[in-house]
């Protein structure tokens, strides 16, 4: 081959083995090698092959598809100089995860107390639940996530705080106020 000035390409095909004997009228095939580009599972290479078919580069990549993914030509597409092949790899995971239930904070008005204070009468504490999801990947991203099922593993308590509380006076002034117009006007009618 060399000595007849055939140079062949890192990618090509021959059909006889490279140290055969040539001889005169012997039918030589080269498939000269082409970049295509193969989008696969969100990952773009260029890569060069001698390959036919796209079903033919698939296999010498050693790309098996499963029946979730999706390749956007036919397997049987020729390839050809600067072809595209994208390739969506599906894929679903169930997983179950501890989460942290917040507390909650209650305020409680209180009439015992003085201007500006406050107190705790109780701490808080979060709670705690088992979530098992249902994530779906397309290309290595998340895509979809679905609560499957929820479990408290932890009960939650709120916090309660009471503190002074200048509506709770007005209230109480505001109520007896109108307990003596009321009365006033009961004694104006009699």
């Amino acid at each position: 081959m060399h000595d007849n000035d055939i140079e062949l390409g890192e990618y090509d095909k021959i059909n006889v083995p490279l140290d055969a004997i040539v001889y005169d009228g012997m039918q030589i095939e080269i498939s000269r090698a082409v970049p295509i580009r193969l989008n696969y599972n969100g990952t773009v290479s260029v890569i060069y092959t001698a390959c036919e078919t796209v079903d033919e580069f698939l296999e010498s990549q050693d790309i098996k598809l499963s029946p979730k993914d999706d390749i956007d030509l036919s397997l049987d597409t020729s390839i050809e100089k600067d072809l595209e092949i994208r390739i969506h790899v599906y894929d679903v995971e169930t997983v179950t995860v501890e989460e942290v239930i917040p507390y909650g904070t209650v305020f409680e008005d209180s009439s015992s107390l003085k201007k500006g204070e406050s107190q705790v009468r109780h701490e808080g504490k979060d709670g705690k639940k088992k979530v098992t999801y249902q994530i779906k990947y397309i290309n290595g991203i998340e895509a979809d996530r679905t609560i499957l099922n929820t479990e408290i593993s932890g009960l939650c308590f709120e916090k309660s705080i009471v503190s002074f509380s200048v509506s709770f006076w007005i209230t109480i002034i505001l109520s007896f106020i109108k307990t003596q117009a009321d009365a006033n006007v009961i004694s104006e009618f009699w």
